[in-house]
């Protein structure tokens, strides 16, 4: 099995090019799909460096990064598809650890990797399950996390990529790889989180950029719960922990803290309550 690597990127180039070297000698790597979104040449010495991966470069406009990356699906090759973060790291061993667990499903599926930060903190709200198992449900947002998912390109196909209603550039900042997930799961296509593979993520949540861009986060998981159908008690279950937080931080003395949980619960109260059910992918 290989893999197409769908690499949406805007505004960043040490970031990039970390990731490119976290491949190593991409032995599994078919291609990279560069969707640059910059109105420059800023990436061009960065893919040069590594004159032994294969490049597909597709400039678009920036905005979307839902957008950007169905935009790769069409242009993938390999056995499987991905759809890192420009600002992510894959440990090693961790592509030879997605086909061995993708060979050993009983269809074409998906598989989902741990996503954490360099401590090992899971970025999911600093939860994740500690055992293998299927991704369902129940735990789709934490097992689920868009640099972390590895799918075979015969089921993505199926699906027909990401909502565009979810995803940066849009009011719903966040859930379009759990969006993905659970239509998935939905159409019976198998799917298994492993927290032995690890994609490293920095976790920006209480630095300035996060809380800029929390509500907008909320929001998606908000309209996430309420467009697959999860009742009032589990968006109530959320809200709870969310005030949890507040009240945490409020101990604590901890005012980012505070702030953070504080449009947390808020985004999630105005993403489930402003989310209609039009539109298309």
């Amino acid at each position: 099995m290989r893999f197409s690597l769908i690499l949406a990127t805007v505004g960043r180039v040490e970031e990039p090019r970390a990731f490119l070297a976290s491949l190593g000698e991409a032995a599994l790597v078919r291609e990279v799909i560069v969707v640059d979104q910059n109105e420059d040449e800023r990436l061009a010495p960065v893919l040069a460096a590594f004159s032994h991966i294969t490049f597909v470069h597709r400039r678009m406009a920036s905005g979307h990064v839902s957008a950007a990356r169905n935009a790769g699906i069409p242009l993938a090759r390999g056995d499987i598809v991905a759809f890192p973060d420009d600002d992510c790291t894959y440990a090693p061993g961790l592509l030879e650890g997605v086909a061995e667990r993708l060979a050993a499903l009983p269809v074409p599926g998906m598989v989902t990797a741990l996503v954490a930060s360099e401590s090992g903190m899971p970025s999911a709200g600093g939860y994740a399950p500690p055992r293998v198992g299927p991704v369902t449900r129940d735990n789709v947002f934490v097992t689920a996390r868009e640099p972390g998912l590895f799918i075979a390109r015969e089921a993505l196909a199926r699906l027909g990529g990401f909502d565009q209603r979810f995803g940066l550039g849009t009011a719903f900042t966040s859930c379009e790889s759990a969006d993905l997930a659970l239509r998935l799961v939905a159409a019976g296509v198998p799917a298994v989180f492993d927290p032995a593979l690890v994609v490293r993520h920095h976790d920006s949540r209480l630095s300035a950029i996060g809380l800029a861009r929390v509500h907008g986060s909320a929001a998606g998981f908000g309209a996430c719960l309420r467009h697959h159908r999860y009742g009032i008690g589990t968006l109530g279950r959320y809200l709870l922990r969310a005030l949890g937080g507040m009240v945490m931080g409020v101990l604590r003395a901890d005012g980012a803290c505070v702030a953070f949980y504080g449009r947390t619960l808020r985004g999630r109260l105005w993403g489930y309550w402003t989310w209609h059910d039009e539109g298309a992918l």
